[in-house]
């Protein structure tokens, strides 16, 4: 198997972030809730994990 280059893993990173803050963003605006620290937070620490790791 070969390594993805580390510029490629947080291209991904980045890529994957943005799409989990999007589909959140969706669904607040859908259900109508207030987003609060704990949701952030949540993101935040998604956001965080490894480069390599699927969000």
């Amino acid at each position: 198997m070969d390594a993805i280059p580390l510029s490629e893993q947080y291209r991904i990173n980045i890529k994957d972030a943005i799409e989990l803050i999007d589909n959140t963003l969706e669904s607040v605006e859908k259900s109508n809730v207030i987003l609060s620290g704990k949701h952030l937070r949540e993101i935040r620490k998604a956001i965080s994990k490894k480069p390599y790791q699927k969000l």
